[in-house]
């Protein structure tokens, strides 16, 4: 055989054997790529995993802080007080944590900030050997001077027309004192005619809306 024959044959097996040498390397590579895809599949499940679980914690987190805040009480079917906004029989939702935020905000030392004029807050008051729950709205807060003129209430010299003052306190509201008076005035149910003050302590809740007449 001729030395280029034997060249070529040389230069043949070298190349073959190259090619064989190669292919372990490209399967290795793909390999690899396999792998990382895998692990970034299992990773982005995880993510996935971990989001609806913090998902689900926090919206029952929501839950739980809605039903601690709010309750939903029955207006007594023969109490008129607040109607016709409020009629007797009817469902009422109240915001039991009030006296610890002002509007969204935390009340921050400043305890029943979210309680102002012309809100409706439920309380139980004392009345002779009795005490009643009972609700009504604020007509005048602490800082506030009430004033009777001519049988009427004046607050800070608006006159609160066409109600007799019975035993509502003159002069300055004390700090955590408040003046309610019914929305029915006519109403037999008490309000501060009756009972004079109302405390912030013997406050329980205010009244946010009035809930569907099927939900009673």
């Amino acid at each position: 055989m001729s030395d280029e024959n034997k060249n070529k044959n040389s230069e043949q097996k070298a190349g073959e054997g190259g090619e064989e040498t190669g292919a372990p390397g490209k399967k290795k590579i793909v390999i690899e790529v396999k792998q990382t895809k895998e692990l970034d599949q299992e990773k982005a499940k995880r993510i996935i995993k971990i989001s609806r679980r913090v998902m689900t914690v926090l919206i029952l987190l929501a839950f739980g802080f809605m039903f601690l805040e709010y309750g939903c009480a029955k207006i007594p079917s023969l109490n008129d007080a607040m109607a016709p906004a409020f009629p007797g029989g009817r469902t009422v939702l109240y915001d039991r944590l009030f006296r610890y935020h002002d509007g969204a905000w935390p009340a921050c030392g400043r305890p029943n900030a979210n309680l102002n004029r012309k809100f409706i807050i439920m309380f139980r008051k004392k009345i002779g050997t009795r005490k009643s729950e009972l609700f009504s709205r604020i007509i005048a807060i602490a800082g506030d001077t009430v004033t009777l003129e001519k049988g009427r209430i004046h607050v800070n010299g608006d006159e609160i027309s066409g109600v007799e003052p019975g035993k509502i306190p003159e002069g300055k509201v004390p700090a955590f004192h408040f003046i309610v008076l019914n929305d029915n005035i006519d109403s037999p149910a008490p309000d501060s005619r009756v009972f004079g003050y109302v405390k912030a302590e013997e406050i329980y809740g205010r009244v946010v809306t009035l809930m569907p007449a099927w939900m009673n």
